[in-house]
């Protein structure tokens, strides 16, 4: 039997050693096949999505133009609009550059208009002050009288005022005075002050004869009342000589001799040689440096 079982046995051994080639041929086949499959669908997957990707790259790309040409469009919109600003801009600049240099021109010849019409004003207004004042010239300033001394002839009043203040000195010759009133103010009260009398002499030398007798005096009084005597001048000046008030005063005291001529200009006299002065401050400062007061003097 058991050499019957190795006869069977063998010729199976023998079939599977034949039939082994067989299935070796049919697996290489089978993997080739299925190689060439995958192989078919990876190439096919790879066709498609490089057919995808190349559809989407040149959808991108188109909407990356589209978005280009957009932006292009919108900011070729706005260069024009700034450019037609600058453009504008430019040609307000122009006009106002135009228009500045023509009011700078403009202001220009005003300030040369200005300065001959101050020019020409200046001369006015010191015509008009001399006229007026030259219209006073014969004029008086009499301050002190009490009010309603007059009685009901100034004129009258005043020429026996004249020669009661004066003295004899004054009787020497007539004096003719044409007018004479109180300065235009309402009348004070009882107590203030009394206005002051304008008096208007026939002859300027009975003016200046007058005035001269009562610097001569001083002081003057008048029914026991002191009275100052004065030329009637315009306000603006009689201002102007005022302010050299205080300077007076102190040459006085000095014993140091000095004069005010018309319209305000003061001239002192110190060691022979004249000073003149129109400015009260500067006349203030020659005085405290070149003039001695008694009391220094003294000590």
């Amino acid at each position: 039997m058991n050499k019957a079982n190795k006869r069977k046995t063998k010729p199976q051994h023998d079939m599977a050693d034949e039939n082994s080639p067989i299935s070796v041929r049919i697996l290489r086949s089978e993997l080739q096949a299925y190689r060439d499959g995958m192989m078919n669908d990876i190439k096919t997957q790879i066709d498609n999505m490089h057919e995808n990707l190349r559809e989407d790259i040149s959808s991108l790309r188109e909407e990356a133009k589209a978005d280009t040409n957009k932006l292009r469009h919108e900011l070729s919109q706005k260069i024009e609009a700034l450019h037609e600003t600058h453009a504008e801009t430019t040609s307000i600049q122009k006009d106002m550059e135009r228009a500045l240099c023509d009011t700078t021109d403009g202001l220009t010849a005003l300030e040369k208009d200005h300065e001959t019409l101050k020019k020409d004003y200046n001369k006015l207004h010191d015509k008009c002050l001399d006229l007026e004042n030259r219209s006073r010239r014969n004029n008086l300033r009499v301050v002190g009288i009490n009010e309603d001394a007059e009685g009901g002839n100034p004129s009258r009043f005043m020429a026996e005022f004249f020669s009661e203040v004066l003295g004899k000195e004054n009787d020497d010759s007539l004096i003719m005075i044409d007018r004479a009133h109180r300065t235009l103010a309402p009348k004070p009260r009882t107590g203030e002050r009394p206005r002051a009398m304008i008096v208007c002499l026939h002859y300027y030398t009975d003016r200046e004869k007058i005035l001269r007798l009562s610097r001569e005096k001083g002081r003057l009084f008048y029914k026991g009342s002191p009275v100052h005597i004065f030329p009637d001048m315009n306000p603006e000046v009689s201002k102007l000589r005022a302010s050299f008030n205080p300077v007076k005063g102190k040459l006085r005291n000095a014993g140091v001799p000095y004069s005010l001529y018309y319209p305000a200009k003061l001239t002192i006299t110190v060691n022979n040689a004249k000073h003149s002065f129109t400015d009260p401050r500067e006349a203030e400062k020659f005085v405290s440096t070149h003039v001695q007061s008694p009391a220094t003097s003294t000590a």
